[in-house]
């Protein structure tokens, strides 16, 4: 999680892969996929439209 400091609020990502390369964080799946997102929710709320996720606010 070392660029996690660098996501803006309303920053858009056109998918969760372009999301994972921002961040620095491999590209999951199943069940390890869910636990990162959830741990992503503890340093910003996002939304999704589709496949594009919209960083909401930072926690």
């Amino acid at each position: 999680m070392e660029n996690i400091n660098k996501i803006a609020e309303n920053q858009i990502f056109p998918n969760y892969k372009a999301l994972c390369e921002y961040v620095g964080q491999p590209v999951l799946s199943g069940n390890s996929k869910r636990a990162q997102i959830k741990q992503w929710q503890r340093y910003f709320d996002f939304s999704r439209n589709g496949q594009k996720i919209k960083i909401e606010k930072n926690v």
